[in-house]
């Protein structure tokens, strides 16, 4: 497949950050870009934030599948800070899920799990993750959920910190600059 690209005009028409809006401007060209150029999304990751990208991509509905795969990725990169085997059947369901019903019985598994099972702080954040990834699905890719999912991800790697030195941002950016480069999930 080919990259996935976008143009001003479609991310004009969502009404960005004025911030994030302005830099990206900026760098097509100010006053003088043209709004109907189409170019690669991944482009946008060297001009603005991750964030500012995850927000642009609900400009691009018929990619919704491949922004929530991502979204599981995400809280797969943060997965084996958990020893707990609970959480991790929880995840397994995730990977499976395709259904309202089936993320429903994600949220009810992630609630009893959180009461019940008397997690760490670090569990209860991977709980948190999985829930807005559920969001992220039950709302058919709210773009939200994703960030606030990629928020937690990277609090839980720099909760851990001090077992390992991982940037989880970095990892973020470069897994999205391959997806949206490929035009499919890789």
């Amino acid at each position: 497949m080919p990259q996935i690209l976008i143009n001003l005009e479609a991310i004009k028409a969502h009404e960005p950050f004025y911030t994030a809006w302005e830099i990206l401007l900026k760098a097509k060209g100010g006053d003088e870009a043209d709004y109907k150029l189409m170019f690669p999304v991944s482009d946008t990751l060297d001009i603005n934030s991750l964030s500012d990208v995850i927000w642009g991509l609900q400009c691009l509905p018929e990619h919704k599948d491949l922004w929530l795969q991502y979204g599981l990725w995400c809280v797969e990169s943060v997965m084996h800070l958990t020893e707990a085997k609970e959480i991790h059947r929880l995840f397994d369901k995730c990977k499976e899920a395709d259904t309202t019903q089936e993320w429903g019985v994600i949220r009810d598994s992630t609630e009893y799990i959180e009461k019940e099972a008397g997690t760490s702080n670090i569990d209860k954040r991977i709980l948190v993750a999985i829930n807005e990834l559920r969001g992220a699905f039950e709302e058919g890719y709210d773009y939200y959920f994703i960030l606030l999912l990629l928020t937690d991800c990277d609090a839980i790697s720099k909760y851990e910190s001090k077992l390992e030195k991982v940037d989880i941002e970095a990892l973020q950016t470069a897994k999205l600059r391959e997806i949206l480069d490929a035009g499919e999930w890789v």
